[in-house]
C-alpha cells in the first residue's frame, strides 16, 4: 500500500489561497504604511506584487483560524456582536476595509441603561515574542506599542490607521483590540480613543488623498493606463522611496522599487552544532530570567513583613536592613522536595557549565 504525504496536501490546499487580487481602492488596513509610493504601487501594479510565500501564507490561515475562535468564545461568554466582517468605505478618501466585529457595551448606573456604545473590535493574533513585548504595555498605550515595536516590526505601523478609520466610520468613541498570542491562547485587549489620536488620522486622510492623486495620473479618463508603472514618465509621478531597511526589506514591490538600499551580507547557511546549541540554550535562559523577575516582584509584595511562616513546602522568613528594606528569606521546608530541587538545579549547572 502506498501511503500519500498528506502534509503535501495539506500545504498544496493552502497554496490554492495564493493569489493576487486587483486594488482599485486604498485599503484600510495598509494605509497606515509610512511609504506612499508602496500604496500607489497597490493600486497600479498589483499584479507585479511579490506573491506570499507558503509560509506566510500559512501564518495568515493559521491568524483567521484563531480570529474565529475568539469570534465564538466571544458569543459564547455572552458579549453582544451585532455585526461581523462588515464592508467598510469612506468615499472622502475611497479608503475601504472589513471591521472584524462591532459590539455593543451598555453603561449601567444604579440599575439602569445609562449609555450604550458600539466600538469596533479587531482581533491579531501574533507570536509569543510579540506577545511578551505587547505584555509591558497598559491597555490605553496601543498608539505607543505599535510606534516602538513598529521599528522592528514594521507591519504593526499600519495597526493604528485600521482601527482609528473603523472608529470614525461608526462615530464610536474608541476602539478595541485584541492580541491573541498564537503559541498558548493569552490575550491582551487595548482601548484606543478616537478624539486623543484626530490629528494623527488627519495625517492619514491626507495621505490617502495624495495617494489617490498620484493614482490619478496614471490613467486616462477611460479608465485605461497611460503608462507601465516601471517607464521613466512613470518614475517621475511616483511618490519618493522611502529606503528604510526594515520596511522595505518585507515589501511586495521590492524588486519593482529598488530600493536605494542595501539589506546586509548574503545569506550563507553554516553547520555549527555547538553554537546553535549554546543560542537555543541563551533564548532558553533568557525566558527563564523573564519568569523568574517577574516572580521575585510579586514576592517582593507578598512576602513583606512575612516572618517564620510555612506556606505549603516552603518556609518564609525575613528581616528589615538598615535602610529600611524588607528582606526575605526563603527555604525548602520539606527534605524530600529539598533533595528535588537539589537535583534539578544541579542539572540547569551542568547544562551552563557545559557552556562557559
Amino acid at each position: 500500500m502506498e501511503i500519500p504525504n498528506l502534509v503535501e496536501k495539506l500545504y498544496n490546499t493552502h497554496k490554492k489561497n495564493i493569489r493576487r487580487f486587483p486594488c482599485h481602492t486604498n485599503r484600510a488596513s495598509a494605509i497606515g504604511s509610512p511609504c506612499e509610493r508602496q500604496l500607489v504601487y497597490m493600486r497600479v501594479a498589483w499584479e507585479q506584487a511579490e506573491l506570499t510565500s507558503l509560509t506566510s501564507q500559512l501564518i495568515f490561515d493559521e491568524g483567521n483560524e484563531h480570529e474565529r475562535i475568539v469570534m465564538r468564545d466571544l458569543l459564547e461568554s455572552g458579549v453582544k456582536v451585532i455585526e461581523q466582517q462588515t464592508a467598510f468605505k469612506d468615499d472622502l478618501t475611497n479608503t475601504t476595509g472589513h471591521l472584524d466585529a462591532v459590539i455593543e457595551i451598555e453603561t449601567v448606573k444604579d440599575q439602569v441603561v445609562v449609555g450604550i456604545d458600539h466600538p469596533p473590535l479587531e482581533f491579531k493574533s501574533c507570536s509569543p515574542f510579540i506577545f511578551d513585548a505587547l505584555a509591558r504595555y497598559g491597555e490605553d498605550e496601543y498608539m505607543k506599542a505599535m510606534s516602538e515595536m513598529g521599528e522592528d516590526y514594521s507591519w504593526l505601523k499600519k495597526y493604528p490607521a485600521q482601527i482609528l478609520l473603523y472608529c470614525y466610520a461608526k462615530a464610536s468613541k474608541y476602539g478595541i483590540i485584541i492580541f491573541k498570542n498564537k503559541s498558548n491562547g493569552q490575550m491582551k485587549q487595548f482601548i484606543l480613543n478616537l478624539e486623543e489620536n484626530m490629528d494623527y488620522l488627519s495625517t492619514i486622510f491626507e495621505k490617502a488623498k495624495r495617494v489617490n492623486k498620484a493614482v490619478a495620473l496614471f490613467y486616462n479618463t477611460d479608465g485605461s493606463k497611460k503608462f507601465e508603472v516601471d517607464s521613466e514618465d512613470a518614475k517621475k509621478l511616483l511618490p519618493a522611496k522611502i529606503n528604510d531597511p526594515v520596511d522595505c526589506k518585507y515589501c511586495d514591490y521590492n524588486v519593482l522599487c529598488n530600493p536605494d538600499i542595501t539589506f546586509g551580507n548574503p545569506l550563507r547557511v553554516e553547520n555549527n552544532p555547538i553554537v546553535e546549541k549554546a543560542i537555543d540554550e541563551h533564548f532558553l535562559f533568557n525566558l527563564y530570567r523573564k519568569a523568574y523577575d517577574k516572580r521575585n516582584e510579586f514576592l517582593k509584595v507578598a512576602c513583606k513583613d512575612v516572618d517564620n511562616v510555612i506556606v505549603g513546602k516552603w518556609h518564609v522568613a525575613g528581616k528589615y536592613n538598615k535602610n529600611g528594606a524588607w528582606l526575605k528569606k526563603i527555604t525548602i521546608a520539606d527534605e524530600m522536595k529539598m533533595l528535588q530541587i537539589k537535583e534539578e538545579e544541579e542539572r540547569i549547572k551542568k547544562i551552563i557549565d557545559s557552556n562557559k
